[in-house]
């Protein structure tokens, strides 16, 4: 068994168990995708996302690890839920977002990679890329292509202890979070049968 298939082998085992993502586990709406690249010969999730709606609070220091989140869901959220998170707010900027999925595939090599980042770019997922190709420089050893959707809302929407919007804005960015989650969750799953389609298809051969 080479090392591909040993890197793949050891991922998926611990696959559906607790990770280190601040959720501590896969959500539910990635496993569809997940299932579908793992499921070829060629290619193996590393971390996964399908969409979230949240609000966190950020840092002092600015490191993304270091933000708390105050809400998170990666169903459509409900606009009272995300006003009990901004009840009180603190002196630390809060930022509402509604993430894109993302997804980080290792690639057998090169070509593998490029293989299914045309799939990507053909169905619109633009901003995918190889983000590492295994060379002697790189630490991870390993062709990496990194999926990523376009839909995002980002904006601050608490700062030194008082809200910047009124109730009435914040309902509205919550149903253009979920209209946008919506979409990606669709643009989601004709990506996974574009995928299966193209790929699996291939490996068949």
């Amino acid at each position: 068994m080479g090392a591909f298939d040993k890197g793949k082998s050891s991922t998926l085992e611990g696959l559906g168990g607790p990770d280190r993502s601040k959720q501590g586990c896969v959500d539910e709406a990635a496993w569809p995708f997940i299932l579908t690249i793992n499921g070829l010969p060629d290619y193996y999730t590393t971390s996964s996302c399908a969409g979230r709606i949240n609000v966190f609070k950020e840092s002092v220091s600015g490191k993304k690890h270091e933000a708390e989140w105050l809400f998170v869901t990666h169903d459509p959220a409900d606009y009272k839920d995300v006003l009990e998170a901004l009840r009180d707010p603190p002196l630390e900027t809060l930022w509402f977002r509604m993430e894109c999925p993302i997804f980080h595939v290792a690639c057998r090599d090169c070509a593998a990679a490029e293989r299914l980042l045309r799939v990507c770019q053909s169905h619109g997922w633009k901003r995918s890329g190889i983000i590492s190709t295994g060379g002697r420089a790189s630490r991870q050893r390993r062709v990496m292509l990194e999926i990523v959707g376009n839909e995002r809302i980002d904006t601050p929407i608490a700062m030194g202890g008082r809200l910047l919007f009124d109730e009435k804005y914040v309902r509205f960015l919550v149903q253009k979070a979920n209209e946008k989650l919506a979409v990606t969750r669709r643009r989601l799953e004709g990506l996974r049968e574009a995928v299966n389609g193209s790929l699996s298809a291939r490996a068949d051969r």
